[in-house]
């Protein structure tokens, strides 16, 4: 538990938050009522690959020392 709390705040120390809405919001992204269609526009507009791969790293890191 304490390792993933470490892992935790090095990405919170990275983009501020892991709350997925505010990660959002943070790049200009509105969450709204209605889903939009998952289309290959939608998924370039969405910063998550940028997240995914930071928490790879971060946990690519732990796991080499």
């Amino acid at each position: 538990y304490a390792a993933i709390q470490q892992l935790h705040e090095k990405f919170v120390s990275v983009h501020e938050t892991s709350n997925c809405r505010q990660l959002l919001l943070k790049s200009g992204i509105v969450a709204q009522a209605q889903p939009q269609e998952r289309t290959p526009e939608y998924y370039r507009k969405r910063p998550c690959v940028e997240y995914v791969a930071t928490a790879a790293r971060i946990v690519g890191e732990y796991l080499a020392k």
